[in-house]
């Protein structure tokens, strides 16, 4: 198993060594021998280089109240925007839940706002979105107290 590239920075030959995990390294384990009387052995296991728990905290995710709405221009799609603060690269996954009760999900992509089909006569009431980065995965939901579109079948908004 290839785990990545891994060196000692400093300290070989002394009680605290440092060492360097490359980006590619994606767990394994590292064995020291010591050397003297007792020639001490001891295993730990890395499990990840990457971004930890701390770090996973400081990402936020929301679902905004904002939407293109492709229904107005005779088209049957709107699109959901995932709000907060996730880096680029994130990939965002939806789930839909439609005034029937159906549910549609729509695999992760890096697409945001994202594009999911929409329905007069079927709307969107609620909304669920997985943010992932990396090691970092939050996922939000949204009931939305108007039905996406807002608009019923005259064309007049239900929601101002």
């Amino acid at each position: 198993m290839n785990s990545g590239n891994i060196s000692i920075i400093n300290g070989q030959g002394t009680n605290t060594a440092t060492f360097y995990f490359g980006s590619n390294f994606s767990g394994g384990n590292i064995s020291v021998i010591g050397v003297g009387p007792s020639n001490c052995y001891v295993e730990r296991n890395i499990l990840l280089c990457g971004p930890g728990p701390s770090e996973c905290t400081t990402y936020s995710l929301g679902i905004l109240d904002e939407y293109i709405d492709g229904t107005q221009s005779g088209a049957n799609f709107v699109y959901l925007q995932a709000g907060g603060n996730f880096p680029s690269g994130t990939t965002y996954a939806w789930t839909i839940k439609r005034q029937n009760g159906s549910i549609q999900n729509y695999s992760a992509s890096t697409s945001n706002p994202r594009q999911v089909s929409a329905s007069i006569s079927n709307k969107i009431t609620e909304a669920t979105v997985t943010a992932s980065y990396q090691d970092c995965t939050r996922t939000v939901s949204k009931v939305f107290n108007c039905a996406i579109p807002d608009m019923d079948e005259n064309g007049h908004f239900e929601c101002e």
